[in-house]
């Protein structure tokens, strides 16, 4: 009768600390996604502030796509210019995200999500976009933004 009383309790001390290992995980995790989803808040409000607010001073940002001739391309923008982009914007913006993806690991954590854009309600492409955040004193910061365009994404 104790070994079995001494085998639940040698289980427990083995498993409660995995349980909250997995517990604070799952929270990092909501915690990285939240951070993607303010700044999709702020994009979608033309609210520079608010996506600012969720980048690292030091961000960089890729975007790829295939020309009419069937190259692939890709370029980079600084994070002012997409900014000034979203918010002086006439028509009204909408990037709809889906399927989130998040890995974390300590310090360093990646989300990918499908995506489509919508210009006017109408809309105009879609694609994956691809985030790298840090963890800084602050929080979580998106340190790199990469994204595909296409005009299908097979639906």
């Amino acid at each position: 009768m104790k070994r079995s009383y001494l085998l639940v309790a040698l289980l427990a001390v083995v498993v409660a600390p995995l349980q909250l290992r997995a517990q604070s995980a799952d929270q990092e995790k909501e915690a990285v996604y939240a951070i993607v989803e303010k700044f999709f808040q702020g994009f979608n409000a033309k609210d520079s502030t608010v996506m600012q607010s969720t980048l690292f001073s030091e961000v960089k940002l890729f975007t790829t796509a295939t020309n009419q001739q069937g190259v692939p391309v890709a370029k980079a923008e600084g994070a002012a210019d997409l900014i000034k982009a979203i918010t002086s914007a006439t028509a009204k913006l909408d990037e709809r995200i889906s399927n989130p993806v998040v890995a974390v690991s300590d310090g360093l954590a990646t989300v990918w999500v499908d995506y489509e854009f919508y210009v006017d309600e109408k809309y105009s492409h879609c694609g994956v976009d691809v985030f790298m955040l840090v963890k800084t004193a602050d929080g979580w910061k998106i340190s790199t933004l990469a994204d595909t365009r296409r005009k299908s994404c097979g639906k």
